[in-house]
């Protein structure tokens, strides 16, 4: 299967709307940061964010202190299960929002009642998010191996080719990428 998703991804410095069109996205907070920004006071980063923070609304930060609290401190290490609600509107314009429908750091399934615009209310129901403890995949260490025992230059471009044809996880390959660092300078310091 060759998966598309990641050429819908919106050129921006936030995660938006239009990127869940594929799916619901589970996100492990790293960082929250709070800004003098009126429409976008939060930024909460996660893993593999890669420097595009989700930026809740007013109505998704009301239900995140409703389910977490108010200490966005012990948001980290949290996940949240982010989805694309087509319905909400910018605007005047229906083009959709990203909402979340789990979280973990509940004890059990919560349900609110919340304003979500001028003489407007909604029910939202935030579910316990079970993720399952996370499993290094083993081609990580293979690799690993693999590039600390090359010896030279050609050795190591050897292994970025069989790399290339080599099917893994983006993570994985990140991962990796790290050893090919750590190699190519090893074998530039014997030099």
């Amino acid at each position: 299967m060759q998966d598309l998703s990641s050429t819908i991804i919106a050129k921006s410095d936030q995660l938006n709307a239009v990127d869940l069109m594929a799916g619901d996205k589970i996100i492990k907070i790293t960082k929250i940061t709070q800004s003098a920004s009126a429409e976008q006071p939060i930024s909460i980063e996660y893993e593999g964010g890669e420097g595009r923070p989700y930026k809740p609304s007013l109505t998704m930060r009301r239900l995140l202190i409703s389910c977490m609290g108010k200490d966005g401190d012990k948001y980290i290490g949290n996940s949240l299960q982010l989805y694309r609600n087509p319905e909400i509107t910018w605007g005047k314009e229906q083009c959709g929002g990203i909402e979340f429908s789990h979280c973990t750091g509940i004890d059990g399934d919560i349900s609110v009642v919340l304003q979500t615009g001028r003489n407007k209310r909604k029910r939202f129901t935030v579910k316990v998010l079970n993720v399952e403890p996370e499993t290094i995949d083993p081609a990580i260490e293979e690799w690993k191996l693999k590039f600390s025992i090359a010896e030279t230059k050609i050795d190591i471009d050897k292994l970025i080719n069989e790399l290339k044809e080599t099917e893994l996880k983006p993570e994985s390959k990140k991962a990796i990428g790290v050893f090919y660092k750590e190699s190519l300078e090893r074998v530039k310091e014997q030099e």
